[in-house]
């Protein structure tokens, strides 16, 4: 009797064994020939385009110690470059916008224009402009609208920008904007 329970036990030891020895036999096979085919490191390949944006001193916007008058008071210049020469890739969007930090200034007296730079290019859709002088916020932002780049680019393509800010005179009593300040920044982002 104890002979017969020790060769079944055997026997279990021996058939598992085996089932291993096909399962991982199996599984080396398998690995093996989805390795050895005609792929290699580098038939397969991906490469993404790249956005970025460059600002002129910064993205900061500081306005202090100005006195109304016709000219501009200062003008932030940024840029957006993209570069993407994959022939069937997507169009790629991006938001601008103003962020008031800080404006202490009496609303109405400070307006801003947005214009585009002559030297942008024509690939994509640039942001609308805004050519008429506009009421700078006491608070929020300004969304100033969004741009696009079409692939393949041929290269590096740039859009850029020119936000100006205008103190103009209004021919009445501007006193309660003596002493006053902007701080704002920029933000260019992904739309959502």
């Amino acid at each position: 009797m104890k002979e017969g329970k020790g060769n079944r036990i055997l026997l279990t030891i021996v058939a598992i064994a085996t089932l291993l020895v096909a399962v991982v036999g199996a599984t080396f096979a398998y690995f093996t020939a989805v390795l050895s085919g005609q792929e290699s490191a580098t038939t397969v390949k991906v490469i993404s385009g790249s956005i970025g944006t460059v600002i002129d001193g910064g993205s900061v916007i500081t306005v202090a110690n100005i006195y109304p008058q016709a000219a501009v008071i200062t003008t932030k210049t940024f840029s957006v470059k993209h570069t993407n020469n994959v022939t069937d890739g997507a169009t790629v969007y991006y938001n601008a916008a103003i962020v008031i930090d800080e404006n202490t200034f009496t609303a109405g007296h400070l307006k801003y224009t947005f214009l585009k730079d002559a030297s942008s290019s024509t690939n994509g859709t640039t942001i609308t402009e805004v050519s008429t002088q506009t009421n700078i916020p006491t608070s929020g932002s300004i969304a100033l609208g969004t741009g696009s780049f079409v692939p393949p680019t041929g290269g590096e393509v740039i859009h850029k920008y020119n936000f100006n800010i205008y103190f103009p005179d209004s021919g009445g009593d501007q006193n309660t904007s003596q002493g006053k300040s902007l701080k704002a920044h920029l933000e260019v982002t992904e739309p959502s």
